[in-house]
C-alpha cells in the first residue's frame, strides 16, 4: 500500500512539475517576440507608412508578427514591404518562400526568373545583404519585381535552401528556430523592371539595421 501511494504521488509531483514547465515555456516565448510597430515612418529618402495585411494581398500564416506598409521615396517610387517574424518554428510551422508561395493565393502567378544578388553598403559599414530578386509574371501579363532575403541574427540568406539548411544548424547548436522574411514588391513592366529592383535594393538598405535593432538586437 505504502509504495502505491509513494507512485501516486511520484506522478502528480511529475504532472505539476511538466505543467508548471510548460507554462514557464509560454510564457518565455510570448515574452521574447518582438514587436515590429517601431519601424521608422522616415527611412533616408524613404516615407512609409503601415497598411493592413489583406491590402498588400501577400500572407505567410506561420510568422508570429507581421508588418506591411508601403514606402515611397522622393522619385514617387511606391514600393511594398512586407516583414515577417516566426519566434519559433517546428514540424508543420515554417516559414514560406516569398519566390514560391503564390501571391494572393492565385496559382496563376509564377516565376519568371530569380536570381541571388548582394547588397551592398556605402564604405562597407555593414556586411551586404544576400537577397534574392524574382520576377513574377501572371497568366494575365501582369509582372511583380520582388528582391527578399531571410534573417536569423547577424545573417542574411537569399537561398531557400541555404536557408532551411542554417535553420536546422541553429536548432541543433543554440536551439533557437527564430528567423525574419523580408519582401520588398512593386508591380512592374516587364521591360522596366531593372528600375525597380534598384529602387528595391535601395530601401532595402534603410531597412536592414532597422530590422537587426528591433528584431535581433545587433
Amino acid at each position: 500500500m505504502k509504495s502505491s501511494f509513494t507512485a501516486w504521488l511520484t506522478a502528480v509531483a511529475l504532472i505539476v512539475l511538466t505543467g508548471a514547465y510548460l507554462h514557464l515555456m509560454r510564457e518565455s516565448y510570448h515574452a521574447g517576440t518582438p514587436h515590429i510597430g517601431g519601424l521608422p515612418v522616415k527611412m533616408g529618402n524613404w516615407e512609409c507608412r503601415e497598411i493592413p495585411s489583406r491590402e498588400l494581398n501577400y500572407t505567410d500564416p506561420s510568422m508570429d508578427v507581421v508588418w506591411t506598409g508601403v514606402c515611397i521615396n522622393r522619385e514617387v517610387t511606391s514600393l511594398n514591404v512586407y516583414i515577417g517574424y516566426a519566434a519559433q518554428q517546428r514540424k508543420g510551422k515554417r516559414t514560406a518562400s516569398p519566390r514560391t508561395n503564390s501571391y494572393a493565393g492565385d496559382p496563376r502567378w509564377s516565376y519568371s526568373y530569380s536570381r541571388d544578388v548582394e547588397i551592398f553598403f556605402a564604405g562597407k559599414t555593414m556586411p551586404p545583404i544576400h537577397a534574392n530578386e524574382t520576377l513574377l509574371s501572371h497568366s494575365n501579363g501582369k509582372n511583380l519585381g520582388i528582391v527578399y532575403w531571410y534573417q536569423m541574427g547577424k545573417n542574411s540568406f537569399s537561398s531557400d535552401y541555404r536557408y532551411r539548411l542554417a535553420l536546422l544548424m541553429r536548432k541543433l547548436w543554440e536551439r533557437k528556430t527564430n528567423a525574419a522574411v523580408i519582401r520588398i514588391s512593386a508591380s512592374v513592366d516587364k521591360g522596366g523592371a531593372e528600375e525597380f529592383f534598384r529602387a528595391e535594393k535601395e530601401l532595402a538598405r534603410e531597412i536592414y539595421p532597422v530590422i537587426l535593432e528591433i528584431l535581433f538586437r545587433q
